[in-house]
């Protein structure tokens, strides 16, 4: 339960269907809107395939009859290794030390 509610979550609001269900897996791919320039089209957190977690329908609108599915959606993995990009993570190994700081020592 901790992972459903601890994994990519995204709320969506789509046509309506009544054959899915809770508990389906759909397919969901977000395009990219990253601030980086990147190749990819699609997001690469939130596509592929997702567990519907909640469904709400809606039948009627007051002026207009239509159907509608208000869904959440999560997912626990990627699609793809993350790749390393040549970061490190930081340790005691790799870190200069300890440096004392005292405020107000930034100019001389």
């Amino acid at each position: 339960m901790i992972q459903l509610e601890n994994a990519y979550n995204v709320n969506v609001t789509i046509h309506g269907n009544t054959l899915i269900n809770p508990g389906d897996k759909i397919i969901l791919n977000l395009p990219n809107i990253s601030a980086v320039k990147s190749d990819e089209k699609d997001d690469m957190f939130y596509k592929g395939p997702f567990l519907i977690k909640r469904i709400k329908h809606e039948f009627f609108n007051m002026e207009i009859p239509q159907h509608k599915m208000e869904m959440s959606l999560v997912k626990d993995s990627l699609e793809e290794e993350l790749s390393d990009a040549g970061l490190i993570e930081p340790s005691a190994e790799t870190g200069d030390g300890v440096e004392d700081y005292v405020y107000g020592d930034i100019f001389p």
